[in-house]
């Protein structure tokens, strides 16, 4: 996965890698010798986020979700243990009110800017608990693929909306 940050540099992380490159000079940091990233080197990486002064780092399948702030030069990290749903982290999105989305293995995770996590699962709302891709539409709505199908959560309304094959979607 290959992002660009707002300094410019493209961050980028696969599978037991994590890198920024300088896109005019082509300079590399491996973060090998970082303090807080280098734990993120020999980890998969699924998706990146930018975020400000920050980026947002999904790892699974035994990883979780980091926020790493180069302005401060802090990383939190966010595992089960800290109340998502599963440390298998797929994707990452942001809505409007700076609420960060994190979809895993076992449902829907909301991290509100006061850092309280709110957990949606198969017992809560989703029919299915794999969220596999997340997505922030204009009118602040997640779009949520999972399962063979498509699903738009309105945080407005804490609803959700169905499409799968009775719509359409077909495997």
């Amino acid at each position: 996965i290959t992002k660009q940050l707002a300094t410019g540099m493209i961050i980028a992380g696969g599978e037991d890698c994590l890198f920024m490159l300088h896109p005019e000079t082509y300079q590399v940091d491996s973060f090998s010798a970082h303090p807080l990233l280098k734990q993120l080197t020999r980890k998969r990486i699924v998706d990146l986020m930018p975020d400000g002064d920050k980026v947002w780092i999904a790892s699974s399948p035994a990883g979780g979700a980091y926020c790493y702030n180069f302005r401060d030069k802090t990383l939190k990290t966010f595992k089960a243990t800290d109340g998502l749903s599963s440390d298998r982290v797929y994707c990452i999105a942001k809505d409007f009110h700076n609420n960060v989305y994190i979809g895993t293995y076992d449902g829907l995770n909301i991290i509100s800017p006061s850092g309280k996590i709110k957990v949606i699962n198969k017992n809560n709302g989703l029919r299915h608990p794999r969220v596999e891709n997340l997505v922030t539409d204009k009118m602040g709505r997640i779009w949520i693929t999972n399962f063979n199908s498509l699903i738009c959560y309105d945080p407005a309304s804490a609803s959700f909306s169905y499409f799968d094959e009775r719509n359409g979607v077909s495997n």
